[in-house]
């Protein structure tokens, strides 16, 4: 692929309470749904990944003035995606 990605976040309100939100981008080829969570320490939460017996597909990465992300899989195989907000990530 190599350019930019077409990507939209999305916001449950506008409240300053916590609530589910997310993102969306065009479909890559043979790619299915993700979850992603925020999470406060993407170190720590992958570390509890592999304590739980899951595994960690993707390692962390940094996502320039976001944060970080990870993509695991839990120990039944299922995909999802962990994020740690950091907008000082470079």
């Amino acid at each position: 692929m190599g350019g930019p990605v077409n990507y939209w976040f999305i916001s449950a309100d506008d409240s300053d309470q916590t609530s589910i939100n997310g993102a969306i981008r065009q479909r890559m080829k043979d790619e299915s749904t993700v979850n992603t969570i925020d999470v406060p320490s993407i170190d720590e939460f992958t570390q509890s990944v592999v304590n739980a017996g899951g595994l960690i597909v993707v390692a962390k990465s940094v996502v320039p003035g976001v944060g970080y992300h990870a993509y695991c899989a839990d120990s039944e195989g299922n995909l999802f995606g962990i994020m740690q907000q950091d907008p000082s990530a470079q």
